[in-house]
């Protein structure tokens, strides 16, 4: 991954159209892996009980804002919108770069399975003790009798990605793991060919 690095940020102009694709991909796939050998350590450490949180105090407005503005790139390529309604700058209690991989995972999953010029929308509130983030996508959708194995690794939902992007199939359960550490929980609706809605829920205290 390093040296495709180098190619393309300090030889690129050296490069011939076709040797420039062929180290992107290389710096593509080489970016999966390492993504993918991240999940089953995490993975394996959750299983184990091994796994720890840090929680500090946390402000949610500017976590979700960075992460939000982190997807631009992957979501202006398939010219989707995101746009994020935080109702209130409240702050809980939780770990900071855990909470921002349940996010990015979310928003990531929204943008695989989201059509062209389509839009998504991540929504905040709070009551009863709780604090409530849902990423609204108009997607594929989930099939109804799919939704309960969404959280085990490696599941077959079904669901095709609209641009033939890939994943690890553990990203959900790391999420839901992650999640109920913090207290928390995930909850899912969805219709298949009319999009999704992931709800994180925290408490307050």
């Amino acid at each position: 991954m390093g040296l495709s690095e180098i190619f393309l940020k300090l030889l690129s102009d050296d490069l011939r159209p076709n040797q420039k694709d062929v180290v992107c991909k290389i710096h593509k796939h080489a970016k999966f892996t390492l993504k993918l050998i991240e999940d089953l350590l995490d993975l394996e450490k959750l299983n184990r009980g091994e796994f720890t949180i840090q929680k500090t105090t946390l402000e949610i407005r500017p976590l979700i804002e960075a992460t939000v503005q982190s997807h631009q790139v992957h979501s202006g390529q398939k010219g989707i919108l995101i746009f994020h309604h935080i109702h209130q700058n409240i702050t809980i209690p939780a770990d900071e770069l855990r909470l921002q991989q349940v996010l990015n995972n979310l928003i990531n999953n929204a943008i695989k399975f989201s059509p062209r010029g389509s839009i998504i929308n991540i929504v905040t509130d709070n009551h009863e003790g709780y604090f409530y983030i849902k990423v609204i996508d108009t997607g594929v959708g989930i099939a109804p009798d799919k939704i309960n194995d969404l959280f085990k690794p490696f599941a077959h939902i079904g669901s095709l990605p609209t641009n033939h992007e890939k994943g690890s199939g553990i990203g959900l359960s790391i999420v839901k793991k992650l999640l109920e550490l913090h207290g928390g929980n995930i909850f899912v609706e969805s219709e298949k060919d009319k999009g999704s809605s992931f709800v994180v829920q925290l408490p307050l205290q």
